[in-house]
């Protein structure tokens, strides 16, 4: 091989180097680097994608459908845990991969559905039974979970926003429909 198809094809290969031009600064290199891999990563969405991430959320503790969103939108990265949770009307349980952030002893996630006119599932689930089970960094807590009332909720929020600050636009999308967004607190369970 050439050197020039050598170079051609180091620029197209998966584990191509960073390539920095004149004037611009390393993040933002960085960043077109990232964002190139998030489309080779567009096969995790769907039915198949979800299911993969919460297969990878509970052996690896990391989401890849988070990691895409991340990228694609230029937030930062939030860690992910897999909540599972008993179906309201079927009493089967039912699992999804959120992100989250830490206040004391609780995992801190947002029932945000993107700003959306309706509360996701796992909320209303949540309003129906408290008991979940959490799997974090591939260990698994059995929880209580909690729609956060209104005194505490602007403290647990300023918390949430430190880490993702894109929370008031969710906020800001559901407010304008009047919905205001569930914070919901899981409390790992003491083992007696």
């Amino acid at each position: 091989m050439t050197a020039a198809r050598l170079d051609a094809h180091q620029k197209t290969t998966f584990f191509s180097p960073l390539s920095i031009t004149p004037g611009q600064t390393a993040m933002a290199a960085i960043r077109r680097h990232h964002y190139r891999w998030y489309w080779r990563l567009r096969p995790v969405r769907g039915v198949w994608g979800r299911e993969f991430d919460k297969w990878l959320v509970r052996t690896t503790g990391v989401s890849a459908i988070l990691i895409q969103v991340s990228l694609a939108r230029r937030l930062p990265w939030s860690p992910a845990l897999l909540l599972t949770t008993i179906g309201r009307g079927s009493g089967q349980l039912r699992s999804v991969v959120l992100p989250y952030t830490r206040h004391g002893d609780s995992f801190l996630v947002f029932g945000s559905n993107a700003g959306g006119a309706r509360h996701p599932d796992w909320v209303l689930n949540l309003s129906a039974e408290q008991r979940t089970w959490i799997t974090v960094g591939r260990r698994q807590y059995a929880t209580t979970a909690r729609i956060v009332g209104r005194e505490e909720r602007e403290q647990m929020i300023t918390t949430m926003r430190a880490g993702r600050p894109h929370v008031d636009d969710y906020e800001t999308q559901a407010a304008a429909i009047g919905r205001q967004i569930a914070l919901v607190a899981l409390t790992p369970q003491r083992s007696r």
